[in-house]
């Protein structure tokens, strides 16, 4: 692998690595790859940047208004909410958190459907607590709550 990569400067993006070996035999070493080559990974296994020696940055949720803008953006296709929703719309984003996949995939999963079901799914949100959403949705909070409450569904 080495002899033809490592006259070459080259950008490997590897996401949710969860042990060394994945990112040893991905991206082996720094020797692999020519001058000014960038590695970048996505992980919650803290060690292992530390074990890589790598930089560390943190990903913070999304703001209100960047969360309007996602959700909207995979319910309806638009930037902000169609007429009638925005109120319903707030509701929703504001029991995610900020969480981009959550507000990913509920807006994907409300996109064509009518107002009563998305009452019916807002409804259900507020019965369940954050921790609780995200279990539902697949995704860790790993202690990042953005000023939620306990009982703030998401």
């Amino acid at each position: 692998m080495g002899s033809k990569l490592s006259r070459k400067s080259v950008l490997i993006v590897l996401d949710d690595v969860d042990h060394i070996d994945h990112l040893k035999m991905l991206a082996g070493s720094k020797t692999w790859f020519g001058s000014g080559s960038r590695i970048i990974f996505t992980t919650r296994n803290k060690d292992l940047v530390i074990a890589q020696d790598a930089i560390p940055h943190n990903v913070e949720m999304l703001d209100d208004m960047e969360a309007i803008v996602l959700f909207s953006m995979h319910a309806f296709g638009e930037s902000k909410p169609e007429e009638g929703f925005e109120d319903v719309s707030q509701n929703m984003v504001s029991k995610l958190g900020g969480h981009p996949s959550a507000l990913k995939r509920l807006g994907s999963y409300l996109r064509s459907k009518d107002m009563s079901e998305w009452t019916s799914i807002l409804n259900r949100l507020e019965a369940v607590s954050v921790v609780e959403t995200l279990k539902k949705f697949k995704i860790r909070d790993d202690g990042v709550e953005r000023n939620i409450s306990d009982q703030l569904p998401i």
